[in-house]
């Protein structure tokens, strides 16, 4: 189907992922993707499971059009940024929500902006967290 102007056509490429039956059970959501070099794309997004809260997971993959590969294999995705602990501000929820991740030259580490919730009382707020790699997250 040919679109008028920059609109985009979804093809046949959807769904990019699709919930497991693991931490991203209720849905996979909020999302940014980046090239991290050639041939190597990644995909940060907020994992909802039942009762359990919200964390961000990745996936990654050979071409911005995928197929991406969760992090941890499909049903076990693995949180790369994980909720904090009983009582910190970010115990319920730890997700990626604002497009923005960048890579910081002078301490050679990408940063990412999330939100994070308190489960009681509840509380929102946003905060930066940190990775050399990429995937190993710390708030």
């Amino acid at each position: 189907m040919a679109l008028p102007g920059n609109l985009v056509d979804p093809g046949a490429a959807n769904p990019w992922l699709s919930s497991g039956t693991g931490i991203d059970k209720v849905m996979c959501g909020n999302n940014f993707a980046t090239k991290v070099g050639s041939g190597d794309y990644r995909l940060l997004y907020e994992a909802v499971d039942t009762g359990n809260g919200t964390v961000s997971c990745l996936a990654t993959a050979g071409s911005p059009l995928g197929p991406w590969a969760k992090y941890g294999g499909f049903n076990t995705p693995i949180a790369v940024l994980p909720r904090g602990g009983a009582g910190e501000w970010d115990d319920f929820q730890a997700a990626v929500s604002a497009s923005c991740i960048a890579w910081d030259p002078i301490n050679s580490q990408w940063a990412f902006l999330y939100h994070g919730r308190k489960s009681t009382p509840v509380q929102y707020s946003l905060g930066m967290a940190t990775a050399p790699a990429g995937s190993n997250w710390q708030s």
